[in-house]
């Protein structure tokens, strides 16, 4: 696996298999816990996730 992408395609690959490892993680977080991580609790939505994004900066 390299480590650093260069260029649109390797970021656009490298972003597709993080996605991958998060979506996995989840699934099996979900697994051993018996429950949904995902709830109407901890869900943002796209105007408070992006004053989130932006706080953090």
């Amino acid at each position: 696996m390299k480590l650093t992408a260069e260029g649109f395609g390797q970021n656009k690959a490298a972003a597709k298999e993080g996605g991958e490892v998060a979506g996995n993680a989840r699934k099996d977080a979900e697994k051993r816990i018996g429950k949904s991580i995902i709830s109407d609790e901890n869900y943002l939505t796209e105007t408070e996730n992006k004053k989130k994004r932006i706080s953090n900066h």
